[in-house]
């Protein structure tokens, strides 16, 4: 996942990258980059948590996934809960654009920032990335709720961090507490969507 995001944010200028390169074979980058140039199995996501995995596989503590969320699990199971700095996202509109997020991830590898440091700073960046979007739409509607919701929310730290920073900013905020934020409230939504075309 490190890969294809540092591929398709940065291009032929991925090479500032190369300390992390050097830990693929060049038979995988090449395989890698021709899926991605010829778009084959190689799907464009807007998911959270691939952000995540690409964060863990650019560290070092989860570079293969053996279930979904592990790289996440992972990356907030290391965080240095002292550290207060953040990395930056471009916002783009409403949209996040994490290309210096994670040149800083790799400059700080480079600088051997401990793994536990990187691990705050991404959490923190998130949480001040989102609640700005929060802001910045707020500010274009006067709408001052907002529901977090998604398996990314499962994360105790980022929920809790945008929970404090949105209730500061005067927001109502709200998210699942009877029932799970990932695919499990997929289910139910499933289910009820069945129950009321059934009931018609």
């Amino acid at each position: 996942m490190a890969y294809g995001y540092l591929y398709s944010l940065f291009g032929k200028d991925i090479c500032i990258f190369q300390k992390y390169l050097d830990t693929i074979e060049d038979e995988e980058l090449l395989i890698m980059t021709q899926q991605m140039d010829k778009h084959i199995n190689a799907p464009l996501t807007s998911s959270c948590a691939r952000l995540f995995d690409a964060v863990s596989a650019l560290i070092n503590i989860a570079r293969i996934v053996r279930y979904e969320g592990e790289a996440a699990v992972r990356l907030e199971s290391i965080i240095d809960e002292q550290v207060m700095d953040f990395y930056d996202f471009d916002l783009q509109g409403y949209i996040l654009d994490p290309a210096p997020l994670l040149k800083g991830v790799y400059d700080d590898l480079a600088n051997n920032i401990a793994p536990s440091t990187i691990a705050a700073k991404f959490h923190n960046g998130l949480v001040k990335a989102i609640a700005g979007v929060c802001l910045e739409i707020s500010n274009h509607t006067g709408i001052k709720k907002v529901c977090l919701s998604g398996g990314v929310f499962q994360n105790a730290f980022l929920l809790k961090g945008l929970v404090m920073h949105l209730t500061k900013e005067g927001f109502d905020v709200f998210w699942q507490q009877k029932m799970p934020a990932n695919d499990g409230g997929i289910s139910l939504g499933q289910v009820m969507i069945a129950h009321y075309n059934l009931s018609r």
